[in-house]
Protein backbone atom coordinates (compact mmCIF):
# COMPACT_ATOMS: atom_id res chain seq x y z
CA UNK A 1 0.00 0.00 0.00
CA UNK A 2 1.36 3.77 -0.97
CA UNK A 3 -0.03 6.41 0.41
CA UNK A 4 -0.58 7.31 4.23
CA UNK A 5 -4.39 8.14 3.97
CA UNK A 6 -7.02 4.91 3.69
CA UNK A 7 -11.04 4.43 3.64
CA UNK A 8 -11.66 1.35 6.06
CA UNK A 9 -14.84 -0.58 4.78
CA UNK A 10 -16.84 -2.76 7.18
CA UNK A 11 -15.08 -6.01 6.11
CA UNK A 12 -11.45 -4.60 6.68
CA UNK A 13 -12.96 -3.28 10.45
CA UNK A 14 -14.45 -6.73 11.13
CA UNK A 15 -10.97 -7.75 10.08
CA UNK A 16 -9.41 -5.96 13.02
CA UNK A 17 -11.77 -6.45 15.27
CA UNK A 18 -11.04 -10.57 15.12
CA UNK A 19 -7.34 -9.66 15.42
CA UNK A 20 -5.93 -9.79 12.05
CA UNK A 21 -2.16 -8.93 12.55
CA UNK A 22 -1.08 -8.72 9.16
CA UNK A 23 -4.02 -6.41 8.25
CA UNK A 24 -3.06 -4.03 11.67
CA UNK A 25 0.38 -4.36 10.47
CA UNK A 26 -0.38 -2.96 6.86
CA UNK A 27 -2.41 0.02 8.48
CA UNK A 28 0.60 0.98 11.23
CA UNK A 29 1.24 4.30 10.45
CA UNK A 30 -2.23 5.08 7.97
CA UNK A 31 -4.54 7.68 8.25
CA UNK A 32 -7.83 5.50 8.54
CA UNK A 33 -11.49 7.14 7.73
CA UNK A 34 -14.70 5.55 8.24
CA UNK A 35 -17.66 6.64 5.73
CA UNK A 36 -20.91 7.07 7.99
CA UNK A 37 -22.50 3.83 5.73
CA UNK A 38 -19.71 1.77 7.40
CA UNK A 39 -20.60 3.45 10.70
CA UNK A 40 -23.92 2.12 10.22
CA UNK A 41 -23.24 -1.46 9.28
CA UNK A 42 -20.78 -1.82 12.32
CA UNK A 43 -23.28 -0.46 14.71
CA UNK A 44 -25.88 -2.19 13.31
CA UNK A 45 -23.98 -5.29 12.97
CA UNK A 46 -26.70 -8.29 13.67
CA UNK A 47 -25.61 -9.96 16.92
CA UNK A 48 -23.24 -7.44 18.45
CA UNK A 49 -22.83 -7.34 21.76
CA UNK A 50 -23.01 -4.66 24.99
CA UNK A 51 -19.15 -4.76 25.11
CA UNK A 52 -18.29 -4.87 21.32
CA UNK A 53 -20.63 -1.87 20.74
CA UNK A 54 -18.36 0.07 23.09
CA UNK A 55 -15.13 -1.32 21.30
CA UNK A 56 -16.17 0.00 17.90
CA UNK A 57 -17.62 3.61 19.26
CA UNK A 58 -13.90 3.82 20.59
CA UNK A 59 -12.82 2.60 17.40
CA UNK A 60 -14.81 4.99 15.02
Amino acid sequence: MNGSKILIDTNIALYLFNGDEDLAAELQDKEAYVSFINELELLGYKGIKPHEVNWMELFL
